[in-house]
């Protein structure tokens, strides 16, 4: 099992840059407290809320990111990699 594990963490690590990367994680982080603030709301309500809150914040940071970066793609980063070099 942790051949196979391995294996995908070495063709994620190698298909993706560290963006999507940061990306996959908060997605990743967002999901889990989710279901975390889910249980936890069964046992503790106030504190499911307050672990939902923190998800939610976290959500908020991911797309956040995803539009910061799609900006400074668009209007800086393309431009950069598509201008020839100087001579």
């Amino acid at each position: 099992m942790e051949d196979r594990s391995g294996t995908m963490l070495r063709k994620w690590n190698a298909t993706y840059n560290e963006r999507q990367k940061l990306q996959h994680v908060y997605l990743l982080i967002a999901a889990i407290s989710f279901v975390v603030a889910a249980i936890t709301s069964l046992i503790n309500q106030h504190f499911g809320r307050v672990v939902l809150a923190v998800t939610l914040f976290m959500l908020g940071a991911f797309l956040a990111n995803a539009v910061i970066w799609s900006l400074l793609y668009a209007n800086v980063l393309a431009n950069v990699k598509s201008r020839q070099p100087r001579r």
